[in-house]
């Protein structure tokens, strides 16, 4: 399951590169949510038995991310008016 998540977060950035970023207001949400995803299941010590208890929060830290970031999709085009940065959407616009 890392390893996917690891190549599908290699390949989001490369058609980003290849093809043009998203609008800032989802291009960082995505980013950040592939890192966070990331960072908290390659930390889960399951082996040791002392451990986890951490195990539990670091795979529960992994789904609040992915519910974070599936809220921006969601509502993504309201975020985007709350933001200071509408004034980029308006310049794609032109």
């Amino acid at each position: 399951m890392i390893t996917f998540i690891a190549v599908s977060f290699a390949i989001f950035h490369l058609y980003t590169g290849m093809f043009g970023s998203f609008p800032p207001y989802l291009q960082r949400p995505i980013h950040l949510t592939f890192a966070a995803v990331l960072a908290f299941l390659l930390n889960v010590p399951l082996k040791d038995k002392k451990n986890r208890f951490w195990a539990f929060f670091d795979i529960l830290f992994s789904v609040v991310s992915l519910v974070i970031f599936g809220y921006f999709v969601w509502q993504n085009e309201v975020i985007s008016e709350w933001i200071p940065f509408g004034w980029l959407k308006q310049m794609e616009e032109d």
